[in-house]
């Protein structure tokens, strides 16, 4: 399971900051708060985002190397592009050791031969 969180750190930081958007747009709803707060009643509001994010941002991987992606192709020159794009090669070894774990929970689970429903 360790290899489906392996990534590079921009990724990482991108995929973080993209699951604390997720959080704000989700709790806005007082319901879903609510739910939240029932499911852990001795939280404060902070320890909650906390938790939501670290369960979170794993599932905003590939989300977050696509708008990284996407910014290599703005017209603009960023001073981040170089980095950004040494991040997206580097990451290509984590990305290939994710998928294969993957797919190894997948079929140790009963999902079918790996691939994504």
């Amino acid at each position: 399971m360790r290899a489906m969180l392996a990534c590079h750190s921009l990724i990482r930081s991108t995929a973080i900051e993209m699951a604390g958007k997720v959080y704000d747009e989700i709790m806005r709803d007082d319901a879903l708060y609510k739910e939240w707060k029932t499911a852990y009643p001795a939280l404060d509001r902070q320890i909650v985002e906390t938790r939501f994010i670290e369960m979170m941002w794993p599932w905003l991987i590939e989300p977050a190397r696509a708008t990284l992606t996407s910014m290599l192709h703005e017209k603009e020159e960023s001073p981040l592009r170089n980095e950004i794009a040494r991040a997206l090669i580097d990451d290509n070894q984590f990305r290939a050791a994710r998928a294969r774990a993957r797919a190894r929970w997948r079929r140790k689970y009963g999902f079918g031969n790996g691939r994504r429903p």
